[in-house]
């Protein structure tokens, strides 16, 4: 069997899944899907409960200020070619 004659048996494999695919999702898409009934259990799951009530104690103020960074004693000399 010539290389040709795989890569020909070899597309036409894919042509014909792809078709069989596309043919059976066409005809499944037709159809209109039926709802979903819930039963009491479950949307009795889906109520809303009470909420907790949830009690934070006051954070105490901090009137201290933050100090200043510390001053660079020797700056960074940069003649800007990158040296």
């Amino acid at each position: 069997m010539t290389p040709l004659m795989k890569t020909f048996l070899g597309l036409c494999g894919v042509a014909l899944l792809v078709g069989g695919t596309v043919s059976l999702r066409s005809r499944h898409h037709d159809e209109q899907p039926q709802p979903m009934q819930l039963t009491a259990e479950q949307k009795a799951e889906l109520a809303p409960g009470p909420q907790p009530v949830v009690v934070t104690q006051p954070q105490p103020k901090v009137d201290a200020e933050i100090p200043p960074p510390p001053a660079d004693d020797d700056p960074d000399l940069e003649d800007g070619n990158g040296s």
